[in-house]
């Protein structure tokens, strides 16, 4: 039975209040369900470009939308994911495990494969280890990352609105909670770091949470974001087939200057921000799928050896673009202070 999710209109941008243009229309979801007819808008402002859906699914409906999304079970890895030097990686770079010793320098090894690195530094999303640090994970799904950082020594909190994900985070240990920030009482001024990953494109009142966020980090603490990236090489090539567009589930897609904008209009610093190619081999496999059948089905998906090929290829395509403009990337990494 399909589902029927309520919309609202959605006609100005979010970030610059200027009115948007159809880019893309009369999509459907391509991966976790079957509704079907959206269609996307581009701010008109050409210094912003913000993407959003117009109409927009209503905050009592979109839940219809995430019955299969991929938030309860743990990701596998496989030998080539050179995941035995991810440790020492970590501990070498960011102190992430305090006790490891001389073992830590087999991490050097790391410096030796860029792309494996992209996928360790996002491990712990860049962050130097702070033990018994607060860190806060909004979105926190699966608790994958919050395990992590329990492992180097955090005090680790995590908010999701899927009950089951945030039954999953509890069976490992995690203090984790339903609910939006505001909704928690944390005390002002609590977390050391606050991390927003792949979860401010899902997230309706986008001002709303970083003005929470705001609240409750310390003065001096951090709060790292990670989204898609419109500006990305791939989404011209895929246009309208480019997996980050994900409808009805991705409500406003960033490029790093409209995401800056919005930061910082929260009494926010920017630290750094920079686009990266760790998610671009799968933005290219699943965009490939969809643009030949229309479909990809997360958690079933049957993907060809020239798929992989092409996705490997673009991976190593888009790291070296990154080298010398910043923008191209797949995925966002903006840190900020309070």
């Amino acid at each position: 039975m399909a589902h029927v999710i309520s919309t609202y209109p959605e006609p100005t941008c979010m970030v610059c209040g200027n009115n948007g243009k159809n880019k893309y229309k009369n999509l459907n979801d391509r991966h976790f369900g079957d509704t079907i007819g959206w269609d996307i808008s581009e701010c008109t402002n050409p210094t912003c470009k913000l993407l959003w859906l117009d109409p927009m699914p209503t905050k009592d409906d979109i839940w219809k939308a995430y019955d299969s999304y991929y938030t309860h079970s743990d990701a596998k890895t496989s030998f080539m994911d050179f995941a035995w030097l991810q440790a020492p990686y970590l501990a070498l770079k960011y102190n992430h495990y305090p006790k490891m010793g001389l073992k830590k320098y087999l991490g050097l090894l790391a410096y030796l494969l860029p792309i494996a690195r992209n996928k360790f530094d996002y491990e712990v999303l860049y962050l130097q280890n702070i033990l018994g640090g607060k860190i806060l994970d909004f979105g926190c799904g699966n608790g994958t990352f919050l395990q992590k950082m329990m492992e180097g020594g955090w005090q680790a909190y995590g908010l999701d609105f899927d009950p089951k994900a945030v039954n999953h985070c509890k069976s490992k240990g995690i203090n984790a909670n339903t609910g939006d920030i505001s909704s928690q009482n944390y005390p002002d001024n609590f977390f050391d770091v606050i991390t927003i990953n792949h979860v401010i494109e899902h997230v309706h009142e986008v001002d709303d949470l970083l003005a929470s966020c705001q609240k409750v980090l310390k003065k001096g603490g951090k709060l790292v974001i990670a989204t898609p990236n419109i500006e990305s090489w791939q989404h011209n090539i895929y246009n309208e087939a480019w997996l980050q567009l994900d409808p009805p589930r991705h409500l406003h897609i960033f490029s790093i200057g409209n995401l800056e904008t919005v930061v910082k209009r929260n009494n926010l610093s920017i630290i750094s921000s920079f686009s990266s190619s760790r998610i671009d081999a799968w933005s290219a496999i699943v965009s490939r799928a969809v643009r030949r059948k229309g479909t990809f089905s997360i958690g079933s998906e049957n993907k060809t050896k020239t798929d992989l090929i092409v996705g490997l290829f673009q991976q190593r395509i888009s790291y070296l673009l990154t080298i010398f403009n910043k923008k191209l990337g797949g995925e966002i990494i903006l840190t900020a202070t309070k």
